[in-house]
């Protein structure tokens, strides 16, 4: 069995991969952009260890940090009296210049420092708030990186904050949930706190032997044109495509609302001209392609074909989760759980049902759980932040993609 690249397994099958140059995919490590925040001119140290309460697993940054208000993402300043005429700072070369009033208090002072910067037009990526004398300003997101200078007297600058990337030291399907890096091991040389305004990217466990088996499968089916394998497996292997389903209709007659003698691609993900190319490329001659949207390519002969494939229609899953705990219950373990449940869900292929009893597995992994019950609702809403739950599963038609986030997952535990 050792030979056959449908029974190998083990190094046999990396084996059998090989004589077509193809490779077992390698654990990943999963990795997250973090916000450290510090005193002004601070330096963050490369190979600095950062955890999740919870997890056994540390987390380095791979690259030192300057940490300064000449590039930061957010910045704490302190309006430091209310006796000047005049307060100017300056945001990436714009100057903001409040002139103060004659019962003006340090407060008041702050407030109109924030409408002056939420004026400017060529500033409208920075989010101002305003607490007490200090003013907290943050790009979107925590995203972009900006300036500040002090040009007058009146301010303080309290704490600097600026991104940097850190990486689980192990690898494999490590969750790391949106603010979820707290802890460093030592904090030193000015380094006040961190944080993750974001959810991490998940790394992935090394190749399993049926998902190298299926990957062969569908590299050696790109050899081959005109069949619904071949164009199948050619969409998959798209950028940013997260999952396709091909029907073919062959009979004189519609069937399931696909013209005769015609195929469609439902495809998620992916961008409309590199999908209409792939199948003019790899489609049948003389067989229509169909779909809901279409897109127009040129052929070899530079004459424009029109290209039809279909979009899937989301269904947003709302998912309530009400948990009985005991004193044995993190937590923490409510926001891993999420994460969890996102992650086992996030990439559900076209025309795939949600079956909520499947989700007791993923409630009962954590430990203090004596009771739990689940519910399930869906919209086709993406701005919905409610909807009619039950306890009943979501099935999906063929083109159906259900979407899981975890800001449409609700726990509670009591």
């Amino acid at each position: 069995d050792s030979l056959s690249p449908v029974y190998a397994e083990g190094i046999s099958l990396d084996h059998n991969c090989a004589l077509l140059g193809i490779k077992r995919l390698p654990a990943t490590f999963s990795y997250v952009t973090a916000q450290v925040t510090a005193e002004n001119y601070s330096t963050l140290p490369t190979l600095t260890l950062a955890t999740i309460e919870g997890q056994s697993v540390a987390f380095t940054n791979k690259e030192s940090l300057d940490i300064n208000n000449e590039s930061c993402t957010a910045i704490n300043l302190a309006v430091t009296g209310d006796t000047y005429d005049t307060y100017i700072i300056k945001i990436n070369g714009i100057t903001i210049s409040y002139n103060k009033l004659l019962e003006d208090t340090a407060n008041e002072i702050a407030l109109g420092v924030k409408a002056l910067i939420e004026d400017e037009q060529d500033l409208s990526t920075l989010i101002v708030t305003v607490n007490g004398a200090t003013i907290n300003i943050h790009s979107d997101e925590y995203k972009t990186q900006f300036s500040l200078f002090i040009e007058s007297a009146g301010f303080d600058i309290i704490d600097i904050t600026n991104n940097v990337i850190y990486y689980a030291e192990v690898s494999g399907a490590i969750p790391i949930p949106a603010n979820s890096l707290v802890n460093f091991a030592s904090l030193e040389n000015g380094i006040l706190a961190i944080n993750n305004n974001e959810a991490g990217v998940t790394g992935t466990p090394l190749e399993s032997d049926i998902d190298l088996r299926i990957r062969r499968k569908n590299i050696l089916m790109l050899n081959g044109k005109g069949t619904l394998d071949s164009i199948r497996a050619k969409l998959s292997t798209l950028a940013n495509v997260l999952t396709v389903a091909v029907k073919e209709n062959t009979t004189a007659s519609t069937q399931d609302g696909i013209p005769p003698h015609s195929f469609e691609a439902v495809v998620h993900g992916g961008a409309d001209e590199a999908i209409a190319k792939a199948i003019w490329d790899y489609k049948p001659i003389g067989i229509g392609s169909y779909g809901s949207v279409y897109f127009d390519v040129l052929d070899s002969t530079n004459t424009i074909q029109r290209v039809y494939f279909s979009r899937p229609e989301k269904i947003y899953v709302f998912i309530n989760i009400a948990i009985t705990k005991n004193d044995f219950f993190v937590e923490d373990s409510i926001t891993l759980m999420k994460a969890d449940i996102e992650k086992s869900l996030i990439n559900i292929a076209l025309g795939q049902s949600i079956y909520y009893q499947s989700l007791y597995s993923i409630v009962y992994k954590y430990s203090g759980i004596t009771a739990a019950t689940i519910q399930l609702g869906q919209s086709t809403d993406p701005d919905a932040t409610s909807t009619t739950m039950s306890a009943a599963n979501i099935i999906a038609t063929a083109r159906q993609v259900l979407i899981v986030e975890q800001k449409r997952i609700e726990i509670i535990a009591s």
